[in-house]
C-alpha cells in the first residue's frame, strides 16, 4: 500500500490492532484452521471471527482482528496461512 501523495509505502506503527481477511475454499474446518494458525503466532487472539460465503458458497471469507506486535509476526501469519491449499488469498 502506498500513500498516493508521496508514492512512499505506508508504514504500520506497531503494536496495533490489525484486521485480516482470509479467503479460501469452503469446508467445515476452514475457520478452525484459520483460528489455530493465527493463535499460533498471536496467543492473545480472542478467537472472534466473522464468516461470509460467496454467492454460490464455493468460497468462504474469515474476518478477524489481532493485536499485531511486529511486521515479522504478520509475515509469519501470512506465510503459515498460505501453506494450506484451501487458502486462496490473505488480506
Amino acid at each position: 500500500m502506498q500513500d498516493s501523495n508521496t508514492d512512499k509505502p505506508i508504514k504500520i506503527c506497531f503494536p496495533c490492532e490489525y484486521s485480516m481477511r482470509v479467503v479460501g475454499f469452503s469446508s467445515p474446518d476452514f475457520e478452525s484452521y484459520v483460528k489455530s494458525t493465527v493463535t499460533k503466532h498471536s496467543p492473545d487472539f480472542n478467537g472472534k471471527t466473522k464468516i461470509k460465503w460467496s454467492k454460490n458458497k464455493k468460497f468462504q471469507s474469515v474476518y478477524l482482528a489481532i493485536y499485531a506486535t511486529s511486521e515479522q509476526q504478520l509475515k509469519l501469519i501470512f506465510e503459515d496461512l498460505k501453506k494450506n491449499k484451501q487458502v486462496q488469498i490473505v488480506l
